[in-house]
């Protein structure tokens, strides 16, 4: 008889088409909160669990909220839990995307979600690993996946993946860059019935909870919406046909909802089935949760595992819906700039603990990284997939950059380098005032338009060369027209793109163009004509150019206009407003500065735009001299060589792929041996190769609502803020070279450096010598008088590492939940303590040490 495993799964969104713990309101109606409903369907679900109703959530900012409210109902929750009937997948504080945040973001949505996994399922269990649903990794409803993501999943404890989406896994072992294979449990026979149907709001008190008298509303007994507590028994029952007649002696039907209440007649359904087919005996259902999945499925996977060698890493999972990496520009920017303010200040409590040399009191530190906890959880949350992508109403994304401010003001707080007299040991964190210092370089919201300049037709003036750095340029008002490396000035990095006709002038280095973008949050819709390369859309800014400046010493420095005489220069500055009158672009000025970096082996680009546009999107372009289709972009902790290939081009609703990808810091085209052109960028991800160019996508205006509105359940308007309109700030920086390779590991040090992204170095009692780069020195989470150190291997080679500590420590591997690697028996035996210590790194490694002083 075939066993069919009937699944009801809730799919919780935090935030999205409401935000997660504040209504909305527009237009008359207000819309509730998801935590409202949340928390609805996990108290209808409570009382059906005596019945064996089972219930499956793996996120912990949904669960802390549920219990900082419901305390009284935790008791009920851990037995549930260890009956089965409350499967805890390993989510972390939401599902995370993990392509977009910090590498280290990815690491501590699963560190600080620990604390209320403990607190749901006991101490004991959650070390024994008994619940067998926090072995599985979920990513459902992710927008595809890091290719060096299972290392990382593997490093937090997970046995299986799950639930990869848009871009699933296509194999039953998902192989990462670093050779991390992971069984992936998404081939077992599933059939889904999906009901997602949204809560209206009230028809009567038009969701305020209230009646025209201000009491509680009998129409909708106080929630605010009109209820869905049923699911569709006949789509369930033709789904279950469907289970019956596929071949193989199990399957599962997985009943996905969103905002559905549990159906308190499922289980009477299900009864019902039984009888009904009982004389066939061809099959019968049973109520399961998601860890029975794994349960059945696993005989099955592990002789899938056993039949092929599984080294190859596998084909990469991302994009999918590749304009997310644009939408709500500001959404990519502060989250990783918040999340780098973090890392900068926990590295600087670790450093001033380890240089006093004596135990810190519990009572001193113990709020601290309490509160250093706090503030990586509200980056967690907006690293959720809804969340960094900007696919979300405007009520959301306040809330989401309220979160950011609080976690950004308790990095502030954590000012160790001068510690306010009579405070003790450490200084206070002061409670968030809501006015928390932005120093992070990324405003939290659209500043007021500028007002409207007169326009200034400055004749365009001759070719004139200035010498920024190592570099010598070749300018006019349109902008640059070549490069020179002073290693090698016969070298040409760049080459030409032509324009759109033979009559029109080659395209600029690092020219801003303007180009149509008919889509939604999640991507462009309709294609380019004729091409990408040929875009008849696409209008280079350089045109529209009203002044150029040369400043001479420093950037606040009186400027002077071009002129043909070459000199050298500070920076150099375009100004330029958009007046071609097309009548999506309201509003569109800009200024582009291009100045040396400190030690002048960098062009730094800071560009700020006032934007009011529709359907538009602006990008920079960087033309390459180089062929080929293939360039490198880095990815959380690794780097990965990508392809054009116009023939996979899709502009569908579901499988869009506008070969745009998503970089962390860093992406690279060698044009020869020894030269090349690499571009450095700071919260700006959305990065692609033609051959011949590098463009980046700086700022989209999607109008349509796909996915964010849904007018068929309820109308609710809040999405003009995809638009982006305002003032915007970006920094981008190109490193031309000429004279010698420019290796990945210098690419990365170069973009953490760029970014403020690693532990400054002055914080750090040790110096590196290898292919490998600081992510992280911190205070251990839960060993006392112990550190945390983390590297990363950047060369995409196996090497090895020195770490020369400034006193005799020891070190002791450890997962990426900071604990203890070394079985139990070993760790009895003496440490080795000394000053230099050799640590094997594997190609796109992650390794985490505990570091002790000695005793």
């Amino acid at each position: 008889m075939k066993d069919i495993l009937v699944i009801p799964h809730n799919h919780f969104d935090p935030t999205w088409r409401r935000a997660f713990d504040r209504p909305a309101a527009k237009h008359g109606v207000t819309i509730r909160s998801y935590y409202e409903i949340e928390e609805l369907c996990i108290e209808r679900w409570l009382p059906l669990a005596e019945k064996g109703y089972p219930f499956s959530d793996g996120q912990t900012a949904i669960w802390r909220k549920y219990l900082e409210r419901h305390p009284e109902r935790l008791d009920s929750l851990r037995t549930y839990a260890r009956r089965g009937l409350l499967d805890l997948m390993l989510a972390g504080e939401t599902v995370q995307d993990t392509n977009l945040p910090s590498a280290e973001g990815l690491v501590r949505n699963f560190l600080v979600a620990q604390n209320t996994y403990r607190e749901l399922l006991g101490d004991e269990a959650v070390a024994n690993g008994e619940h067998l649903a926090l072995k599985m990794a979920w990513m459902e409803d992710a927008f595809g996946n890091s290719a060096n993501y299972p290392q990382i999943l593997k490093g937090v404890g997970s046995e299986v993946a799950a639930a990869t989406t848009y871009n699933k896994c296509p194999d039953p072992v998902w192989v990462g860059i670093d050779g991390t294979a992971l069984p992936c449990l998404d081939q077992y026979p599933k059939f889904r019935p999906a009901f997602v149907e949204k809560h209206r709001p009230c028809p009567i008190c038009h969701g305020t909870k209230k009646s025209s008298k201000n009491k509680t509303c009998t129409g909708c007994n106080g929630t605010g919406m009109t209820l869905i507590d049923s699911f569709d028994h006949a789509q369930i029952e033709s789904f279950i046909e469907e289970a019956v007649t596929h071949k193989g002696n199990w399957a599962v039907v997985y009943i996905l909802t969103e905002e559905n209440l549990p159906d308190a007649t499922l289980q009477r359904f299900t009864a019902s089935w039984n009888r009904r087919h009982s004389a066939t005996k061809k099959a019968r259902l049973r109520l399961a949760n998601v860890a029975d999945i794994y349960r059945r499925y696993l005989p099955e996977l592990q002789k899938l595992v056993k039949s092929k060698s599984w080294k190859k890493p596998t084909i990469e999972l991302a994009p999918a819906s590749p304009g997310c990496a644009v939408t709500r520009i500001r959404t990519k920017q502060r989250t990783r700039a918040v999340a780098y303010k973090l890392i900068q200040a926990e590295s600087a409590l670790a450093a001033d603990v380890w240089r006093r040399n004596d135990p810190v009191p519990a009572t001193d530190l113990q709020p601290r990284l309490a509160a250093l906890r706090d503030a990586w959880r509200k980056v967690c949350f907006n690293q959720f997939h809804d969340a960094i992508t900007g696919t979300h109403i405007d009520a959301a994304y306040d809330e989401l950059m309220q979160m950011l401010d609080e976690a950004e003001s308790i990095a502030d707080s954590l000012d160790v380098a001068r510690p306010p007299r009579g405070t003790g040991i450490l200084p206070v964190i002061p409670a968030w005032h809501g006015l928390p210092a932005r120093d992070s370089g990324v405003a939290r919201a659209s500043r007021p338009l500028r007002e409207s300049a007169a326009f200034l037709p400055f004749p365009i003036t001759s070719p004139a060369t200035h010498r920024l750095g190592d570099f010598t340029l070749t300018c006019d008002l349109h902008g640059i027209l070549d490069i020179r490396h002073a290693a090698s000035p016969k070298t040409d990095l760049f080459g030409q793109i032509p324009g759109f006709t033979r009559a029109d002038r080659p395209l600029r280095i690092g020219e801003l163009l303007l180009e149509a973008d008919f889509g939604d949050a999640w991507s462009q819709r309709i294609p380019p004509f004729a091409s990408i390369e040929r875009d008849v859309s696409r209008v280079p800014l350089g045109r529209f150019h009203t002044r150029v400046e040369v400043l001479a010493t420093a950037l606040n420095a009186k400027p002077r206009t071009l002129n043909t005489k070459p000199q050298s220069a500070a920076a150099i500055r375009w100004h330029g407003r958009y007046t071609g009158g097309d009548p999506k672009v309201k509003t569109l000025a800009w200024t582009v500065t291009v100045a040396p970096s400190a030690d002048g082996c960098r062009l730094d680009f800071t560009t700020e735009v006032d934007w009011d546009t529709a359907s538009r999107r602006l990008r920079v372009i960087f033309p390459v001299n180089s062929p080929f289709d293939t360039a490198y972009y880095e990815i959380p902790y690794g780097f990965v060589e990508r392809r054009y290939d116009p023939q996979k081009l899709d502009y569908s609703q579901w499988r869009a792929h506008t070969m745009e990808y998503p970089a962390l810091h860093w992406v690279h085209r060698p044009v020869t041996d020894t030269a090349g052109v690499a571009l450095l960028n700071k919260g700006l991800p959305c990065w692609r190769w033609l051959p011949g160019r590098f463009d980046l996508s700086l700022l989209r205006s999607p109008e349509w609502s796909f996915c964010a509105v849904e007018a068929g359940n309820y109308e609710f308007w809040d999405i003009d803020g995809q638009r982006d309109t305002g003032h915007h700030h970006f920094e981008y920086s190109l490193i031309p070279y000429a004279s010698r390779p420019l290796t990945p590991h210098d690419l990365t040090v170069a973009g953490y450096a760029y970014n403020n992204a690693a532990p400054p170095l002055a914080t750090l009692p040790l110096t590196l010598e290898g292919n490998a780069i600081v992510t992280a020195w911190k205070l251990a989470e839960d060993l006392p008088n112990a550190w945390v150190l983390r590297l990363q291997e950047t060369a995409g080679r196996a090497g090895r590492a020195t770490l020369a500590f400034d006193e005799p420590v020891s070190l002791a591997p450890a997962n990426l939940l900071e604990k203890p690697l070394t079985p139990a028996i070993a760790r009895q035996r003496r440490p080795r303590i000394k000053t230099r210590h050799t640590v094997k790194l594997h190609r796109h490694g992650i390794v985490t040490l505990l570091v002790r002083r000695r005793p």
